[in-house]
This record gives structure tokens, C-alpha cells and sequence, in this order.
């Protein structure tokens, strides 16, 4: 069995004169929300194998934020360029090249292409990906090599403002 966790990253700042996107940090809300679904994963007893996240900084304040939570060692979270703009088919690519000696994975990363990777593994068809939404998806393999379209089923699917 392989778990992957799509996280979208918490809410960031537009306010700011950031010199760019790559550039934006996280809003006083992102701050809350990041930490808050950090110990919803917690309280599921999820502790990833690997946590890889987009390098831009709000992705990266995101990853370090929930890996307290649930006591993943910052400095073992792996930053991977491919995340950061990708395409749906970058992001298929990228999970199909994940090392089979990891079960459970959490990537932390951006819309609109989280949003499309849910939906295109998935059978069940997610409306929106809010900022700080986490999607967990089971696949039946041992092998990330053969995820692909429709192999996974939606664990749980979980952001800030959904009510508990």
C-alpha cells in the first residue's frame, strides 16, 4: 500500500511587495491554518516517510509549520523545484518516481496543479483545493511507479474551515 498527502499551502500574503511569487510568505491566517491541519494529520496518527515541498517560501513556511506538529524533523524535509508551477503531467512524473522504500509521502505544494493531480488519481472528483486543504489518497501497490490515473481512493480530504 502507498499513501501520498497532497497539501496545498497555506494562505500567503499579495499585500506585500514581494519581488516575486517564488518570494510570498505566509499571512497571519496561513500562520494558524498551517499548524492547525498539522495536528489534524497528528491527531490521525500520520507521520510521513518523506515530506517533500515546492522550495517557494510559503510552501516551505507550510512544510516546516505542520512538520512540528507532527514531530517530522525540519531539516529532513526535501525541497524539489519540480513542484513549485507545475503541470499535471510533471506532477504524475515526479509521484511515479518516488522511491518505493517510502509508504506514506506528504508533498506540499501549490493549485492549480495539486487540484488537477487530485482529480486525476482519484476517482472522486474534489470541487476546490483551498489553501491548506490536504487530501490523503491510498493506492493498492507497492509500487509508485504504477500510480496513475483512478488507482487511488480518497482516505480523507480536510482543510481549515471544514467543520469537525
Amino acid at each position: 500500500m502507498k499513501t501520498l498527502i497532497l497539501m496545498r499551502h497555506a494562505k500567503s500574503s499579495w499585500k506585500e511587495p514581494f519581488s516575486s511569487d517564488f518570494d510570498r510568505t505566509l499571512t497571519k491566517r496561513g500562520k494558524t491554518d498551517a499548524p492547525e491541519m498539522g495536528k489534524r494529520l497528528q491527531r490521525r496518527q500520520i507521520v510521513p516517510d518523506l515530506m517533500m515541498t515546492s522550495p517557494a517560501k510559503r510552501a516551505v513556511e507550510t512544510a516546516k509549520l505542520v512538520a512540528g506538529e507532527i514531530d517530522y524533523p525540519a531539516n529532513n524535509i526535501v525541497k524539489n523545484e519540480t513542484i513549485y508551477e507545475a503541470k499535471l503531467e510533471e506532477l504524475i512524473h515526479l509521484v511515479q518516481s518516488l522511491d518505493d522504500g517510502a509508504d506514506t509521502i506528504l508533498l506540499i505544494g501549490h493549485n492549480p496543479g495539486f487540484y488537477h493531480l487530485v482529480n486525476h488519481l482519484s476517482e472522486e472528483y474534489l470541487q476546490e483545493f483551498p489553501t491548506s486543504a490536504i487530501c490523503a489518497l491510498e493506492f493498492r501497490t507497492d509500487s509508485w511507479r504504477k500510480i496513475n490515473q483512478n488507482s487511488g481512493r480518497i482516505l480523507f480530504y480536510d482543510y481549515p474551515k471544514k467543520q469537525h
